[in-house]
């Protein structure tokens, strides 16, 4: 019996269905409410940015975060040993990490003006967010090994202690320090990021029956993604706790701006790239290896700091330039050492990433780029840089694509010389013929598809090319001299690859640019002759000469000459030959 058609239309695509149950298990919490009770307690206490009254103490306020935080880890235990409920659990692990954030917001207030009281603080909500982990660990009997442990308190430090590496300036009143010290921190979060890489060099052995249900990836690399996440943030909360009130006043403050800027995850990001860049390496992952890649294209977009969105801001990025430099700079040269090494240890599609990074710095200003609009004007050094990175690559591997681009980059590096614009010819031409004789060069070294098409475009592009050159210097009135001689050696250029690579159709376009110098030749011999003899007959002369040609060429017509030619020119094309066969 058939099935029921409506049964059908009910039933999902199956790869609608594999896709929507991967979201759902992805981007969803299974069980919400954990979540929910977390963020009614940060709304009930409201630490981050201080929007309430102040009921509370800090004392209290991180009594009652590190009770709940308690609570919330004595139910994940709960749940996971007699329910076996890890997914509900492995969500209680990131709200307490948001959690131990929130307690090291409880001491921001005091670090200035008491700093003891501060210190007691913050150092039991070290100890409390320790005694938490470890409590789990141990009481779920999870494996996490020294290469992540250490990693892992590192990073619990970091978001606790580091207030006090600010409160020397804070005390001094120094606000360029204190704007220098919070500047430093996604940096050092960037250190210790870069602390797993010898776990992520290990791979899955590192975790091996780690006691989880959870495979390698999902357990702990989702508690250190979570982390990052939060040392983020505390590198924003910092900006508004211990920089806004003193460089933009309490009003500015109140409206949450501060110094913080994109370019500050700069450096948690490219860690973070480097630690996949070794995992896609570890497990030939392509997907990974391409996130890897991405990534810092990602970071310098994002680097670009702006004039300044409020008076701190503008500011602090004055100091940058004026001290260590645009961050788009720094952020394209580290892109630049990372694809380097991405290069050498294998990665795929790193060598392209590393010329182009080069190329870029052509018109990165470390002094004065802070946005799309002071990019500077293109320097010719990293364009030869990647022209010759470029150029070893493809003929390393007879790529005529990788001989292009170097070629091209040299050719531009070559018009952003100043001599270049002194040239009588218009810079446009100039370029437009670098890059045409560049195209020539690359499809006579090599003899693949590729080449063989650049050979054919190059070709008629310079022909073209020549034409509006010959007109340009005919509107401005070049030397005599000038246009004999450069269509020549156009000619000789079209005549050499010829030579060396012959096809019908190139010995075509030969006899085409032939045939239109021979002519250029008559007509400027007859404007010379009705120069030199001043008289009325030159027009009548010219058309003497063409008449002759006409006959000359009906003759050859008759005689079956043409045809012959013709034959023995598409009989060579070897392009045509190699296509039949």
């Amino acid at each position: 019996m058939p099935d029921d058609p409506r049964a059908d239309m009910r039933r999902p695509e199956a790869g609608e269905s594999v896709l929507r149950h991967w979201l759902m298990r992805r981007v969803t919490c299974p069980n919400p409410f954990y979540l929910l009770s977390a963020a009614c307690v940060i709304h009930a206490t409201g630490v981050p940015l201080e929007s309430y009254a102040d009921a509370l103490s800090p004392e209290a306020l991180l009594a009652v975060i590190g009770g709940y935080a308690a609570i919330l880890a004595a139910v994940a235990c709960l749940i996971v040993r007699l329910w076996k409920v890890w997914d509900d659990a492995r969500s209680i692990f990131m709200i307490l990490l948001l959690l131990f954030l929130e307690m090291a917001l409880c001491a921001d207030s005091l670090v200035q003006d008491d700093p003891l009281r501060a210190a007691r603080l913050l150092a039991v909500g070290f100890a409390a967010a320790v005694g938490v982990s470890e409590f789990l660990l141990h009481t779920l009997r999870l494996r996490l090994p020294a290469l992540f442990r250490i990693p892992y308190y590192l990073q619990l430090a970091l978001l606790f202690l580091y207030p006090f590496v600010l409160l020397p300036s804070l005390r001094a009143h120094d606000g360029a320090a204190t704007t220098w010290g919070i500047f430093a921190f996604p940096f050092l979060v960037g250190l210790t990021g870069l602390s797993l890489w010898p776990a992520m060099r290990r791979g899955p052995d590192a975790v091996r029956d780690n006691g989880s249900p959870w495979v390698w990836g999902w357990y702990p690399w989702t508690l250190f993604v979570f982390l990052g996440f939060c040392l983020c943030l505390r590198s924003y909360t910092l900006c508004l706790s211990f920089d806004a009130a003193t460089a933009l006043g309490a009003a500015a403050a109140y409206r949450l701006e501060s110094i913080f800027g994109a370019y500050f995850l700069a450096p948690v990001l490219f860690a973070a790239a480097v630690l996949l860049l070794e995992a896609g390496l570890q497990s030939s992952h392509r997907t990974v290896l391409r996130i890897a890649l991405w990534l810092p294209v990602v970071v310098v977009a994002l680097s670009f700091p702006g004039s300044g969105r409020n008076a701190a801001d503008a500011l602090f990025i004055s100091r940058l330039l004026d001290t260590v430099g645009s961050p788009v700079w720094w952020s394209l040269m580290t892109a630049c050492v990372f694809y380097g090494v991405a290069a050498l240890r294998g990665a795929p599609g790193a060598r392209r990433f590393t010329v182009y990074s080069i190329a870029a710095l052509a018109v990165i200003d470390r002094e004065s780029t802070v946005d799309w609009n002071t990019l500077t004007a293109v320097q010719p050094w990293p364009l030869f840089a990647a022209a010759l990175l470029a150029g070893v690559a493809g003929f390393r591997s007879r790529r005529s694509g990788e001989l292009c681009e170097a070629l091209v980059f040299l050719a531009i590096g070559a018009v952003a010389f100043d001599s270049v614009a002194s040239l009588p010819i218009p810079r446009e031409l100039v370029v437009c013929h670098i890059v045409l004789i560049s195209m020539l060069t690359v499809g006579v070294l090599l003899d693949d598809g590729t080449a063989r098409m650049l050979r054919k475009l190059g070709v008629a592009a310079l022909m073209v090319a020549a034409a509006l050159t010959c007109l340009h210097s005919a509107a401005v009135s070049a030397a005599a001299w000038v246009t004999p001689v450069y269509v020549g050696g156009v000619t000789l250029v079209i005549a050499c690859v010829v030579w060396l690579r012959p096809s019908g159709w190139l010995k075509a376009a030969l006899c085409i640019q032939l045939v239109a110098v021979y002519a250029g030749l008559i007509v400027q011999g007859c404007q010379l002759l009705q120069r030199s003899v001043r008289g009325q007959g030159g027009p009548s002369f010219l058309m003497a000469v063409v008449l002759l040609h006409f006959g000359l060429l009906l003759s050859a017509l008759k005689a079956g000459a043409l045809q012959r030619f013709a034959q023995r020119l598409l009989g060579s094309d070897d392009e045509r030959a190699a296509g039949e066969s």
